[in-house]
């Protein structure tokens, strides 16, 4: 990140006082930001001058930026940028509790500006995505993917400008004052000497102010129905009872029938792999039309669905 050179604001004021306000400055600094190509983000529209700021965004030198219009400002290298992934600690591991991953190695962030309302992303080696982009004051911004049921993140904050923060899957609700409530949902994997292994749903709660910084979180995250202190995270005796009352659970409510409808149907998937692209609902219908096999529990799944 670089510092953009000090703005002498005080002495411009003094001077203009008398004949321009806040936002007529910002106007001002708004158009010469355009003639010099840059991309307005987001300015302040305060009469009061309570608020003054511009963020703006440069495609050819792949770079943001945040001017208050008199203190110090930001630039934004993206690709100084690395990405931090928000998700839930495993219950089954010997970690303490914290919604930032910290297994995997943090990695360049894969950001691209195009215009003011979109980003590009490359969320995998092959696919570029657009990303819908929201700019709050200038505190962060929020950039949205959405992919049939899989909706994916991007947060920048601006007083953590050397990260972007990544989401897979979960619900963010922007409140009117900027904070975020985060829904996290992941998932992992049981397993049993009676039962194959399963996932299980794992649901957190977290609001992250406007800075980014955590304001409130759940004291405990819902694994499959069952409430885990928060507290017990990291220490192997406290966390038993939870994980056992999880796998009693798994074992009272399994569904043998459901199992053999799974199991047969992946079995018949071994032998059709040209099937593996079709919708789970259209699997099963070629997989009954090819073997005769009834899938009443899928089946009834995917007709309540309308599928």
């Amino acid at each position: 990140m670089k510092k953009l050179p000090i703005l002498l604001l005080a002495a411009v004021l003094a001077l203009c006082s008398c004949s321009k306000s806040y936002q007529e400055l910002v106007n001002e600094k708004v158009e010469q930001y355009k003639k010099d190509g840059k991309i307005i983000l987001n300015k302040s529209d305060d009469p009061t001058g309570k608020e003054h700021y511009i963020v703006f965004a440069d495609a050819k030198q792949q770079t943001i930026g945040v001017d208050t219009l008199g203190e110090e400002g930001l630039v934004i290298k993206l690709a100084d940028v690395k990405e931090q992934e928000i998700g839930l600690s495993d219950a089954q591991g010997s970690d303490t509790f914290t919604i930032y991953n910290t297994k995997l190695e943090q990695k360049t962030t894969n950001v691209r500006v195009v215009d003011s309302i979109t980003f590009k992303s490359i969320y995998d080696s092959k696919t570029e995505e657009k990303m819908a982009v929201e700019c709050y004051k200038d505190k962060y911004i929020l950039m949205t993917s959405k992919d049939n049921d899989y909706v994916r993140y991007k947060i920048l904050f601006f007083k953590q400008p050397s990260v972007i923060f990544h989401l897979f899957g979960d619900d963010i609700e922007k409140t009117d004052d900027g904070d975020l409530n985060i829904t996290i949902k992941s998932s992992e994997m049981f397993g049993m000497t009676k039962l194959d292994q399963e996932y299980v749903e794992t649901i957190f709660h977290v609001t992250l102010n406007s800075d980014g910084f955590i304001k409130k979180q759940d004291d405990c995250v819902n694994l499959g129905g069952i409430m885990i202190p928060t507290s017990a995270y990291g220490n192997a005796e406290d966390m038993e009872q939870y994980l056992n009352r999880i796998e009693n659970d798994r074992e009272l409510n399994y569904n043998r029938a459901l199992e053999k409808e799974n199991s047969f149907l992946e079995e018949w998937l071994v032998s059709h792999p040209e099937c593996r692209g079709m919708s789970f609902c259209e699997q099963i219908t070629r997989c009954h039309q090819d073997t005769g096999f009834n899938f009443d529990i899928n089946g009834q799944a995917c007709r309540d669905a309308g599928e």
